[in-house]
This record gives C-alpha cells, sequence and structure tokens, in this order.
C-alpha cells in the first residue's frame, strides 16, 4: 500500500501558521483552544512602550497554544496532521526558559 499524498513534508507551526488555524472555523471546530488566538491576532497593535501589554499578552497565549498542540493525544495529534495534509509537524515552545522542539 502506498503512502498517502501530502502537501507538506513538514508543517511548522509558528504565529502566523497558529493565527491561520485560529482563523478558520473547521481548525476551531476539532481544535477549540485555538479561539483563544484569535482575539489575541486581530489585536495586533502596540508593542510594550513600559507595558502597553499586548506584546506581552500575545506571546503568553501563542505560546500557550503551542503547549497544548505538543500535549495533545495522539489522535489529536494524528488529525491535524491530517487536516494540515502535513506528514509532519513541528511546534517549538518554552518549558521554563528552554526551548522545546517537538515533531510528530
Amino acid at each position: 500500500m502506498s503512502e498517502p499524498a501530502y502537501r507538506h513534508k513538514l508543517y511548522v507551526l509558528e504565529e502566523g501558521a497558529l493565527t491561520a488555524l485560529a482563523n478558520s472555523d473547521e481548525f476551531v471546530k476539532e481544535f477549540p483552544f485555538l479561539k483563544g488566538l484569535r482575539a489575541v491576532s486581530k489585536n495586533k497593535g502596540g508593542g510594550c512602550s513600559s507595558c502597553s501589554s499586548p506584546a506581552p499578552q500575545r506571546a503568553t497565549v501563542f505560546s500557550a497554544a503551542k503547549m497544548t498542540i505538543a500535549h495533545m493525544g495522539q489522535d489529536a495529534k494524528r488529525k491535524l496532521k491530517q487536516m494540515l495534509s502535513a506528514k509532519h509537524v513541528r511546534v517549538v515552545y518554552l518549558q521554563g526558559n528552554k526551548p522545546v522542539q517537538l515533531t510528530f
């Protein structure tokens, strides 16, 4: 049996990709935690400037989404890969102060 055709050999879930997923009703229906990214991704204005807050809050929300993806069960990860038409998905997130790269 041949391997299915994938549009992506490796799909890296960075901020732009997560924003696109959060703006897709299909992905939000399957992965409800993405809904929280919608509001943050639409509020791109104002970086810190001695803490007008959106930039740090935005980073925290995206980091939490990446950690959620990293800790999903195998079935959910398989579903995500299928919906992305990707053979592998990579997510990089911080665990403490240490970056963790997970490819599944």
